[in-house]
């Protein structure tokens, strides 16, 4: 099923990224910078993407059309930035297939 998932060059950037971070967090800003984009604020609509076709991929009906939660959860660093913490059962997977 996930095989057919198809994925920008700029979401992988950000799951790889994200992957790849400490305690598997980074804030949008980091997200955005790992995609190369100029504004931080599209990691969401890109994340929502993602997680939609992640949703589709697996047959997934969610209640609340909160796709992004498939790919993790947010929250506020200390310093106020907004942060996403990618699901570990989702960089599990990531690494299985590589």
């Amino acid at each position: 099923m996930l095989e057919t998932l198809a994925l920008s060059n700029a979401q992988k950037r950000m799951l790889v990224a994200h992957a790849s971070a400490p305690n598997l967090s980074l804030s949008v800003q980091q997200l955005a910078d790992a995609a190369g984009y100029a504004e931080p604020n599209i990691v969401y609509s890109q994340y929502g993407k993602l997680g939609h076709s992640i949703a589709d991929a697996l047959g997934h009906q969610e209640i609340e059309h909160v796709w992004i939660r498939l790919i993790g959860v947010d929250g506020r660093a200390k310093t106020g930035e907004v942060t996403w913490e990618l699901e570990p059962a989702l960089a599990r997977a990531m690494l299985r297939i590589g």
